[in-house]
């Protein structure tokens, strides 16, 4: 999978790109976003982040289940440590007012995707 990032005025726009498995998430695409979160974190030029994916027919799936790795204790500790590194942080910043916390959904996502 890819993850494509793209940072314009702010706006950090982060990009699942794995359309035909619906932006399932495999074992590298939870690295790839784990090193984008931290960006988002740490770049003091990021006021904002879209999560976004290409296709037509879904957002994300979640996991990809056919990926030995996703399957195994080792995703949940990618979920985890991904939590920690954006969901806590926004909760965080947004407390301290410093950078506005928002949830946006998408069309036929399950549950709540934040934005910083």
């Amino acid at each position: 999978m890819t993850i494509g990032f793209e940072l314009s005025d702010g706006v950090a726009l982060v990009t699942l790109d794995r359309p035909e498995k619906l932006n399932a998430l495999d074992t590298a695409a939870h690295a790839e976003l784990s090193a984008v979160w931290q960006r988002v974190r740490d770049d003091p030029a990021v006021r904002v982040a879209v999560l976004t994916g290409v296709g037509e027919r879904s957002f994300c799936v979640g996991a990809d289940l056919h990926d030995p790795g996703t399957v195994g204790g080792g995703l949940g500790e990618a979920m985890l440590t991904q939590r920690g590194q954006l969901l806590d942080e926004v909760r965080r910043r947004g407390d301290r007012g410093e950078r506005p916390a928002r949830r946006a959904g998408h069309q036929g996502a399950r549950g709540p995707v934040a934005v910083p």
